[in-house]
């Protein structure tokens, strides 16, 4: 009977521990979450677009609502021809991302082999610094039609207002 006890004891013990280490894994809780952003209005602000709603997680990773990722990149440089510099922000289980894949991968390229796997990267948004070229169109546009090789001089046809497409 004696040993009974001691038997019940241990593994009553035993128990109350797996269950106190169980509880203590909880599932990591969300820190901060990334809304999608009015485009327009964040370039007003010069803040970052974010187009798809992202959450910063309490054990250091990202998810989507669908994935979870490592990192949260914020991939810096500027494409050929540019004013500014551009950025692109990713979430991640690449540790690094280049300037060139990124510009790619964030709907750039026609190459389909040039977009990351989701379960490896997520283009999430870009940077409140990124240019977005506006044209004016209140001024006035002139439309060449020749130039006189011999002057250097432009002929211009006509001068009219253009509207802006949307």
């Amino acid at each position: 009977m004696k040993k009974r006890k001691i038997v019940l004891s241990i593994i009553i013990a035993v128990c109350t521990m797996f269950c106190f280490a169980g509880c203590s894994q909880k599932e990591p809780s969300v820190v901060k979450t990334y809304e999608k952003t009015d485009s327009e209005q964040a370039f007003e602000n010069d803040e970052p677009v974010i187009m798809v709603k992202h959450y910063e997680m309490s054990d250091g990773t990202w998810k989507t609502d669908d994935y979870t990722y490592q990192y949260r990149l914020e991939i810096t440089g500027r494409m050929s021809n540019a004013v500014k510099d551009t950025t692109f922000i990713f979430l991640s289980n690449i540790e690094d991302i280049t300037f060139d894949q990124a510009w790619k991968a964030a709907g750039f390229s026609s190459n389909m082999d040039d977009y990351f796997d989701v379960e490896d990267a997520k283009f999430v948004g870009f940077g409140g610094n990124t240019v977005v070229q506006d044209i004016d169109y209140s001024e006035d546009t002139y439309i060449c039609e020749d130039m006189d090789a011999d002057t250097e001089e432009m002929e211009i046809e006509s001068t009219e207002f253009i509207p802006a497409e949307n």
